[in-house]
């Protein structure tokens, strides 16, 4: 005779999962989404509330699953509020979990297009030829490494490192 392990069968495995948080009153409310979707309801491009959440149920804490007491909710929202006007004002105000590699590609995409456009707006004075984005990223690097080796000393001094650091990276 084989015994059978009896799991939990009402346990829901979080995986995809970014929590949209809100502090509201002293409570902080969570509620369980998926990743892209949470952006694409923002956007305007998804628009079915069941595609973004996982759980339909506010939390106060979503990774020990925690479910927010209907006196709190109404305490901190309001009593006419319903369940779902409650996830709507969380997913519109809450604040969204970022992991670090996301984070890290958006931090590199906006390096990028900061680079982009000031590239397409300098021209060396000297030369008149337009400064690459290899020379452009060359004198960031320098100017960020230069503002925090002297961060402590006086501002009109970085102006002057900035001005050196751009001259440097064209030369």
């Amino acid at each position: 005779m084989s015994r059978q392990i009896n799991q939990p069968s009402n346990q829901i495995k979080l995986t995809n999962v970014s929590l949209v948080r809100l502090k509201k009153g002293k409570k902080r409310f969570e509620i369980a989404c998926y990743k892209n979707k949470v952006l694409e309801w923002r956007s305007g491009i998804e628009t079915d509330l069941d595609n973004v959440l996982q759980i339909p149920s506010v939390f106060l804490n979503v990774s020990k699953g925690q479910t927010a007491p209907k006196e709190d909710l109404e305490k901190a929202f309001g009593k006419k509020m319903t369940t779902d006007d409650i996830i709507l004002e969380i997913l519109k105000k809450g604040e969204q979990q970022v992991g670090e590699k996301e984070r890290a590609a958006q931090l590199e995409r906006i390096n990028n297009e900061v680079i982009s456009i000031v590239a397409s707006k300098l021209v060396d004075p000297r030369t008149k030829r337009v400064y690459t984005s290899g020379m452009i990223e060359k004198a960031l690097d320098m100017l960020s490494s230069q503002a925090h080796s002297t961060e402590g000393k006086d501002k009109s001094k970085d102006s002057g490192a900035a001005a050196a650091a751009a001259g440097a990276a064209a030369g």
